[in-house]
């Protein structure tokens, strides 16, 4: 009995964990370069000269909405093992990518996909550890 205690004191202190990883990703700061359209909060407006401002020229709207790059990493996280959390932290500050599986219904299989991280998202993830 004391064992089972454990092992479930354990399983809540890494769920516990987990989540307080996302809530400080999810509670990381916006793209202060964009402006949400109040209707819609997956929508937002901004200057051009934000992308052609960037060395890469992103034309990517994910790559400029930081709030979806921190909904990707805390559902990442969600899904991973606690005890590999800090080291994919540490390769998305290093690579500056996020690298995940999506299950497409219409084809019935997973997809690689990769999502280019903003510098500044980056930068953001770094105070987290």
């Amino acid at each position: 009995m004391e064992i089972t205690d454990s092992i479930k004191d354990l399983q809540w202190q890494a769920l516990t964990i987990k989540r307080k990883i996302r809530q400080k990703i999810r509670s990381l700061p916006n793209n202060p370069n964009i402006k949400r359209i109040s209707s819609s909060p997956n929508c937002f407006v901004m200057n051009v000269s934000e992308i052609f401002g960037d060395k890469d020229q992103t034309f990517s709207a994910e790559y400029y909405d930081f709030r979806y790059q921190y909904k990707k990493m805390s559902n990442i996280i969600k899904k991973m093992d606690v005890t590999k959390i800090e080291n994919s932290i540490n390769e998305w500050i290093r690579t500056g990518y996020i690298n995940y599986s999506t299950y497409s219904k219409i084809n019935q299989r997973f997809f690689q996909n990769r999502l280019k991280l903003h510098p500044q998202v980056v930068e953001y993830l770094k105070t987290i550890l």
